[in-house]
């Protein structure tokens, strides 16, 4: 078909603007001119629908870059824990072979142990012997001279080593799952007892003065006698069975601590302040009782103290200060002949 100047154009070309309508006009701010149709309309610009909202439950996908961050820094991790464990393997098998050490120190001038405890378990109990005797199991070698040292009248023995080995595996480091000591004092002596307990099981037994236990991690279990105790409970579970005429403190942990006092010997006071975990404090019967005083806490405490008993050990009233913490404290009434 032919062009002409007012008929239509041949078919497949556009209409020259204005031939069937206004022609456009530039469009304002200067954007560029929508798109026209053959008529010279504007071709009307799709909108978009607007989002979809999230189903609940719904998981959305990540993005590809933080799926391979992740994934690589799990690699990573895993490389890593790997290498370390081996490592630790080795090192401990051929660089650290187990070593014992065994001797006795003289209880001349001595009135006091002090234990600080790494990694291992530390049993400390009397004996009818006339010294002090002890005996280490250890990665690494050891000497007396490291282990026990004596500052005035209080003989030390420190278990912990610093720099002395490398561990890149899991745990912690200078974890040594080998390590133990026993201590074995004269039932004659009746030390004074101080223990900072690092991991493991701790285990004392005898007549002791002034004792005081820092639990770490593991069990704890004490038995016996003492002037004074003092117990702050760690991770773990602490059983104390003593009889004590002095003060005594019991502060909880993490774990689950049992203080029975016995029903021989009254306590001069009793202060305990909770924990996380639950604390169980077992009293022996007096003729004049107790003075209980409780200060508020989120765990909750069931009193069960023993009265007044005419029968019981001829003292009172004791006082009793229990401090909540978010654990449960149980107070209750001995029936142990200790």
């Amino acid at each position: 078909m032919s062009t002409t100047p007012n008929g239509p154009a041949s078919w497949g070309q556009q209409p020259p603007p204005g031939q069937y309508g206004p022609a456009p006009q530039p469009w304002p701010g200067g954007s560029p001119a929508p798109a026209y149709g053959p008529q010279g309309y504007p071709t009307p610009t799709p909108t978009p629908p607007p989002p979809m909202p999230p189903v609940p439950g719904q998981v959305r996908p990540r993005s590809t870059g933080l799926r391979a961050a992740i994934i690589t820094a799990g690699a990573v991790v895993a490389v890593f824990g790997l290498a370390g464990a081996t490592t630790t393997a080795i090192a401990r098998t051929h660089d650290f072979p187990v070593t014992s050490l065994a001797d006795s120190v003289a209880t001349n001038g001595i009135s006091a142990i002090e234990i600080r405890s790494g990694m291992g378990d530390v049993t400390v109990v009397t004996g009818t012997g006339q010294s002090i005797e002890y005996e280490l199991t250890a990665r690494g070698a050891r000497t007396a001279e490291d282990l026990v040292t004596r500052d005035g009248s209080t003989l030390v023995f420190d278990t912990r080593r610093d720099g002395d080995r490398w561990d890149w595996g899991f745990g912690w480091p200078g974890w040594d799952d080998d390590q133990r000591i026993i201590i074995t004092v004269p039932a004659r002596l009746v030390p004074d007892l101080t223990l900072d307990a690092g991991t493991g099981e701790v285990t004392i037994a005898g007549d002791f003065g002034d004792v005081e236990l820092h639990a770490g991690v593991g069990d704890v279990t004490l038995s016996g006698t003492a002037a004074s105790l003092r117990i702050d409970s760690g991770v773990g579970r602490v059983r104390a069975d003593a009889a004590t005429d002095g003060p005594v403190v019991v502060t909880g942990g993490v774990g689950e601590a049992i203080v029975d006092l016995g029903t021989t010997t009254a306590p001069e006071s009793v202060t305990l302040d909770a924990g996380v975990g639950s604390v169980q404090l077992l009293l022996p019967p007096l003729t004049r009782g107790y003075d209980v005083r409780v200060d508020g806490g989120i765990g909750e405490v069931l009193r069960g103290e023993p009265q007044a008993d005419p029968a019981g050990v001829d003292a009172g009233p004791v006082p009793v200060t229990i401090r909540g913490g978010v654990g449960e404290v149980v107070v209750g009434t001995s029936v142990a002949s200790h």
